[in-house]
């Protein structure tokens, strides 16, 4: 309608429908290269920089508390 709604591709190669940018400035218009990673996608890698060593990661794991 708008332009408010854009599709935006995916590592998986498919599509996912997302929120434009809301910034308009003529001249200039927005890319919308990748979607996000799925969700929990990065948590192994973020609490290992946090410090959790690799067994802490899967207790964490083991006792449900990851997604």
């Amino acid at each position: 309608a708008r332009g408010w709604v854009v599709d935006v591709p995916t590592a998986e190669g498919g599509s996912q429908c997302q929120m434009a940018c809301p910034i308009r400035i003529d001249g200039w218009q927005a890319e919308y290269r990748q979607a996000g990673g799925a969700v929990g996608s990065d948590t192994q890698a973020i609490l290992h920089a946090l410090g959790y060593s690799g067994s802490d990661v899967a207790r964490l794991g083991e006792a449900g508390v990851l997604g």
